[in-house]
């Protein structure tokens, strides 16, 4: 706990997964407060909110412009595709970092986004640190920090990007494209190490598929 709370010279990939494990012994244990504090230690984002899955194809909506794209916070509702109708955005809170953002009111493949506000404490480096199976791009205040296309290229589980952040509130948006039911992505922001400041490391994660 208290390597966890002060990692010294652990770099960003060992320091998130000793706070996750800690996560997982809190869940374990039943104890939810500990879980959700160790959570926010981690810099996970504990509330989203979410839109889709946008059909009727499972990826080739990654290629297209989609409506939640669009400046500015998350419609009430959206219009998901033929045969799916208009259907409200909904409130999604993670288990610890992984969030699941399927038993929507869609079943099936396609387009998801789950957006976010987190407050950052203080201007300087941080680091986004993202992990998913699926094809994924996410946004920070309406820009693109980072872009995976799984459907081609194999790549890392897990991916580390610095990002230069002002204090404040900031909003993320996470695009996902699948074939699965039930996606799962976990991002966290913490404070970024000198050294890790102007590099992006992969690693696979320890946790197995997600």
């Amino acid at each position: 706990t208290a390597l966890a709370a002060e990692p010294g010279a652990l770099g960003a990939a060992a320091t998130h997964n000793l706070r996750e494990v800690l996560v997982e012994m809190a869940m374990r244990r039943g104890d939810l407060e500990s879980a959700r504090a160790r959570s926010a230690d981690a810099g996970c984002i504990a509330r989203w909110r979410v839109a889709g899955p946008f059909g009727p194809d499972a990826l080739l909506g990654f290629d297209e412009d989609l409506a939640p794209e669009a400046p500015g916070p998350l419609d009430a509702t959206y219009d998901l595709g033929p045969g799916r109708g208009v259907r409200a955005t909904r409130d999604v809170e993670a288990r610890g970092c992984p969030v699941a953002v399927g038993n929507g009111p869609v079943s099936g493949y396609g387009t998801t986004f789950a957006e976010a506000n987190v407050a950052i404490a203080g201007a300087g480096r941080w680091m986004l640190r993202l992990e998913t199976a699926n094809a994924v791009e996410v946004f920070v205040d309406d820009r693109s920090v980072a872009r995976l296309d799984r459907r081609r290229t194999p790549m890392a589980r897990v991916t580390f990007h610095p990002l230069e952040l002002a204090a404040g509130s900031h909003r993320v948006l996470v695009e996902m494209a699948t074939r699965h039911p039930n996606p799962v992505f976990m991002l966290s922001l913490v404070r970024a190490r000198p050294d890790e400041a102007d590099v992006v490391l992969t690693r696979e994660s320890p946790l197995g598929r997600l």
